[in-house]
C-alpha cells in the first residue's frame, strides 16, 4: 500500500472518528451546555436584621428568548386570570399588578424562583 493511501486512510479515520464522537456527544444531552441561561441573585436585610436570597434563573439569552417568555406570560396572565389580579389601579409593576397568578405561571414556562433566609 502507498503511503499516499495509508495517510489517507488514517485521516478519514480521524474524521469519521471525530464526527462520532461529536454526534454521540450532542445525541446525550450536550446541547444543554450550548443553550444560554441566566441566573441572578438579589441580597436584602429586613428592619428586624433577617437576610434574604431571592434567585431567579431561566434558560434561553435573556435579551431574547427569555425576556419574550416572561412577557408572553404576563399577558397570559392579564387574558386568563383576570379574576386573581390585584384591585389596585395605575402604573403598576408586574409583581403589584398580577403578583401571585404570575408566579404560577412561571414554573410551567421554565422560570425558576427561589427565596432562601440566609440566617
Amino acid at each position: 500500500m502507498s503511503e499516499r493511501v495509508s495517510r489517507f486512510r488514517i485521516g478519514l479515520f480521524v474524521i469519521v472518528g471525530v464526527a462520532i464522537i461529536v454526534a454521540a456527544l450532542f445525541l446525550f444531552g450536550i446541547r444543554d451546555a450550548f443553550r444560554p441561561t441566566y441566573k441572578f441573585e438579589t441580597y436584602t436585610t429586613t428592619t428586624t436584621g433577617a437576610r434574604y436570597r431571592a434567585t431567579m434563573s431561566q434558560k434561553g439569552d435573556p435579551g431574547y428568548k427569555a425576556t419574550s417568555v416572561l412577557l408572553g406570560e404576563s399577558g397570559l396572565t392579564l387574558a386568563l386570570d383576570r379574576d386573581r389580579l390585584s384591585d389596585l389601579r395605575g402604573v403598576l409593576t408586574p409583581a403589584t399588578a398580577m403578583g401571585d397568578a404570575l408566579m404560577a405561571r412561571f414554573p410551567g414556562a421554565g422560570v425558576l424562583l427561589e427565596t432562601a433566609r440566609l440566617n
